[in-house]
């Protein structure tokens, strides 16, 4: 049987993991946080209770960190690459 050879480690999650806070302008704020309710990855990822959403998504938008392009028109990414930023 197939399922006898697969295995695995146990699973420890971490209870203490604390998102990283990256500093950014009330501009940038502002634009992560209406890509992230438009983006539906978050759609339903965050508690349904309001006080909540708003203190999860505050804790998302601040660990985005902001990385500038050198002009308009550079290349960012391609669909044949792996991203590493949203």
């Amino acid at each position: 049987n197939i399922m006898q050879n697969i295995h695995s480690s146990p699973f420890q999650p971490q209870t203490a993991f604390e998102a990283p806070v990256f500093p950014k302008s009330d501009e940038d704020v502002e634009f992560v946080s209406l890509a992230l309710q438009r983006n539906f990855v978050f759609a339903n990822a965050l508690s349904d209770e309001e006080t909540s959403r708003k203190r999860e998504m505050k804790s998302v938008v601040d660990a985005f960190e902001v990385h500038r392009v050198a002009s308009a028109g550079t290349k960012i990414s391609s669909r044949d690459l792996v991203g590493d930023y949203f």
